[in-house]
C-alpha cells in the first residue's frame, strides 16, 4: 500500500491542471482548438457570427481542386444524360417517321391496286360468257377473240414451241 501525503496529492493536481493548460496552449497555437460554440465566455452571449461556416478565401488549395473536379464530373454527367436523352428522341422520331412511310407505301399500294382494277373494269360472268362492263366485247383472256366464246365452242390454251396460244375446238 501506498501512503500519499496532502502536500504531494496537491503538487500533483497541481502538475495535472498545468499540464492541462500547457495541451491547451499549444493546441490553440496549432489551429486545431475550437473553443466554445455559440456562446461566447466573457459576455455570456450568443456569437452573432456564425463561425461554423468557412470563408472561400480560408479554402485550401487540395479543396478547392476536388470541388473543381466534382463540378466537372457533375456537369459532364449532365451533358452525357441530355446527350442520351436527345439520342432517344431522335431514335424514337426515326422510328416514327419510319412507320408512317411505311403506312404511306401500304396506302399507295392500295389506291395504286383500285386504280389498276377501274382501269380494266370488272369481269363478270353473263349469258354469253365473261364480259367486261367497262369493254363488253372485250376477253379477259389476252389473244382471244373479240367477245366470248359461243356455245358449242371450247377453247384450249396450248403450249407450243412459240409459246402459249389459245385454240379453238369444235364439238
Amino acid at each position: 500500500m501506498r501512503i500519499v501525503t496532502p502536500a504531494k496529492a496537491e503538487q500533483s493536481l497541481q502538475d495535472e491542471k498545468a499540464a492541462r493548460r500547457e495541451q491547451r496552449r499549444s493546441t490553440q497555437e496549432s489551429g486545431d482548438y475550437l473553443g466554445v460554440q455559440g456562446a461566447n465566455p466573457r459576455t455570456g452571449y450568443w456569437d452573432i457570427s456564425d463561425r461554423t461556416t468557412t470563408d472561400p478565401s480560408q479554402i485550401s488549395e487540395e479543396t478547392k481542386r476536388k470541388l473543381d473536379e466534382k463540378g466537372r464530373k457533375v456537369d459532364e454527367q449532365k451533358k452525357y444524360e441530355e446527350a442520351q436523352a436527345k439520342h432517344q428522341s431522335e431514335r424514337r422520331n426515326v422510328l416514327i417517321i419510319k412507320e408512317m412511310k411505311k403506312k404511306e407505301k401500304a396506302q399507295q399500294k392500295r389506291i395504286e391496286m383500285k386504280v389498276k382494277q377501274s382501269r380494266y373494269g370488272k369481269w363478270k360472268l353473263g349469258e354469253g360468257g365473261w364480259s367486261s362492263v367497262v369493254e363488253p366485247d372485250l376477253s379477259p383472256i389476252e389473244q382471244s377473240l373479240a367477245g366470248s366464246p359461243v356455245v358449242g365452242k371450247f377453247t384450249a390454251l396450248v403450249c407450243s414451241e412459240s409459246g402459249w396460244t389459245l385454240e379453238c375446238l369444235q364439238s
